[in-house]
């Protein structure tokens, strides 16, 4: 039997990968970001965006494509600042805020994913590290993936060419792994259907790993959990900042649809939806332009990976269109920013949350606003029990610490109860009725000696002492029983 040892790490209940399948009865449960108001104003779309924290600037950094690539910035993920960099001509000017537009040697380019390099190896000039997708005017068909680099984050200059082994045209991502040593991009790929009589070309996500950001592994396509096939575009693919061993994707899923009903005459937007049909060729094995734009919907999905080949992916939309406005539910829209910004409830007092965010109004007139989603810390998948009580037993693990963090949430009549027990039955330690909503609950346990037969989870017979000091660095399971509750993560400290 394998022995996890998780030490002081935090683990999530997203996967089988700490879950004793056999004994568990909890449900996999996912769940949903909120729609918060916009907090920046566009003229126009802001398609594919990139954040990340400059902790060193003491500044959230976010930059994203309408006219080039522009920038903005914010201390807490809340109030957007669009400095003057006067980098670049537009409309005569240089008052704006475009921060990098590609060289005229190129016919045009997609992605633009800004990573900071922590090595401490990393030459000072090549701190920022910025991948995209080129096109050379003399072989539009033939896209590269080059890094450009920055001692600023401002200031971005060619490097070299990473790979042309995808295609590419999305927002793909960079990253550094820190318990792997290695560099991660992911990148769009196409392949055709398993089924010979389906002659629809599926768009995928492929991945690649360098150990110095020059030379990289052939991209190899992700497999998943299911065998649906889906059309996935963006992947924002990123380490996970609360447990950095383990990945998490949002990949946006178009589902094309191949004739106007009349559902497309009730949906919002379709004056405008109706003017793209007409331009619309559907005499190909995939929609144009025109077809795509008018029947396409677009929405997330939620992923997750240990070892960045094989995932658990959600069937279930993470995020969805929402109630219907006259520039939503359509395609291209839902592109979540790449990265994750932790930001104050509204509360004073309660605990932090995760705001995601997403440009809107892709093809409508006017303005596009800059949406900001929340959702708790871990939040993103919970074991769940409904009225019923439901058990999770995890696989055994070590673990290093002296104190124990639980990540959950029960109704006010819910209850969690937490045993953990050696493999040898001898030691156990069990808490009191846990019940509550906290990212962090510190659990207190109770300690008795001798065999589980010789007490009863609902009733304590003297304990020795309050600690599981002795259990540390031994091989345990944690046996958990949850009522109307959710559990997402726990934690040794």
């Amino acid at each position: 039997m394998e022995i996890m040892n998780i030490g002081s790490r935090r683990e999530l209940f997203w996967d089988d990968t700490i879950i004793d399948t056999a004994q568990t009865t909890a449900e996999f449960r996912l769940h949903h970001p909120c729609r918060q108001q916009p907090v920046m104003t566009e003229l126009g779309y802001g398609g594919y965006c990139s954040m990340i924290h400059d902790k060193e600037m003491g500044k959230y950094r976010i930059y994203y494509h309408l006219g080039g690539i522009r920038y903005a910035e914010s201390s807490d993920g809340l109030n957007w600042e669009k400095p003057i960099l006067g980098m670049y001509e537009e409309n005569n000017s240089r008052e704006n805020n475009i921060v990098f537009r590609p060289e005229p040697d190129t016919s045009g380019f997609d992605g633009f994913d800004v990573m900071i390099d922590p090595r401490p190896e990393c030459p000072p000039d090549e701190k920022y590290k910025a991948m995209m997708r080129l096109n050379h005017s003399k072989d539009v068909d033939k896209p590269e993936f080059w890094i450009y680099t920055s001692s600023d984050g401002y200031n971005f200059k060619r490097g070299w060419m990473a790979t042309d082994k995808a295609y590419g045209d999305s927002l793909n991502t960079i990253m550094w792994d820190e318990n792997k040593k290695k560099f991660r991009m992911f990148l769009r790929g196409f392949h055709r259907s398993r089924f010979p009589e389906d002659k629809i070309v599926y768009r995928d996500i492929r991945a690649t790993e360098s150990d110095d950001c020059h030379n990289w592994t052939d991209p190899q396509m992700l497999r998943y959990s299911t065998d649906t096939e889906y059309q996935m575009y963006t992947n924002n693919i990123m380490m996970y900042p609360r447990a950095n061993h383990v990945l998490i994707g949002f990949p946006s899923r178009l589902t094309a649809r191949y004739r106007w009903t009349a559902n497309f005459d009730e949906l919002c937007g379709r004056d405008r939806r109706w003017d793209f049909f007409n331009k619309g060729n559907f005499n190909t094995s995939e929609p144009n332009d025109g077809a795509r734009i008018a029947l396409g919907i677009s929405d997330t999905l939620f992923m997750t990976s240990r070892d960045t080949l094989n995932w658990t992916r959600y069937e279930e939309a993470f995020l969805s269109p929402g109630p219907e406005n006259p520039k939503n539910w359509l395609y291209g829209g839902l592109y979540l920013a790449h990265g994750l910004i932790e930001t104050p409830d509204i509360y004073p007092g309660s605990d932090n949350q995760y705001s995601m965010y997403s440009f809107n109004n892709r093809f409508f007139e006017g303005p596009a606003y800059l949406d900001r989603y929340t959702i708790r810390l871990d939040g993103f998948v919970s074991k769940h029990a409904g009225a019923r009580e439901e058990r999770v037993v995890t696989k055994p693990f070590i673990f290093s610490g002296r104190e124990m963090y639980l990540n959950f949430a029960t109704s006010g009549n819910g209850s969690v109860y937490i045993a953990m027990r050696t493999l040898d039955g001898q030691n156990s330690c069990e808490t009191c009725e846990l019940f509550g909503d906290s990212c962090n609950r510190r659990v207190t346990f109770t300690k008795f000696h001798g065999s589980v037969k010789d007490y009863r989870l609902d009733g304590f017979n003297e304990p020795a002492e309050s600690s599981f000091a002795d259990m540390e660095g031994k091989p345990v399971y944690l046996d958990i029983r949850l009522r109307e509750a959710d559990i997402y993560s726990f934690k040794f400290e």
